[in-house]
């Protein structure tokens, strides 16, 4: 537990609660508690990879948003919709 330092409570905490889950099996709790401990150690690794990829998404979404010119901006102050 060396590794996560004073998080290692958050680790064991988090481990905790997978394995008394009764609705999944064994190896699957195993395969998530381990999952959980690499994001926890690798989760600064991430961000830098992860924002451009979110930006983009955003990005794209915002580009695909209809253009609304002043008029039909005002028509809708106006109609209060």
């Amino acid at each position: 537990m060396e590794p996560f330092g004073v998080l290692s409570w958050a680790v064991l905490d988090r481990e905790e609660e997978i394995f008394e889950c009764d609705d999944i099996k064994d190896e699957y709790k195993v395969m998530h508690a381990l999952w959980a401990r690499w994001i926890m150690l690798y989760r600064y690794g991430l961000l830098p990879i992860y924002f451009p990829l979110i930006f983009a998404n955003v990005m794209t979404e915002i580009n695909s948003l209809p253009i609304i010119t002043s008029e039909q901006s005002r028509l809708l102050m106006s109609t209060g919709g």
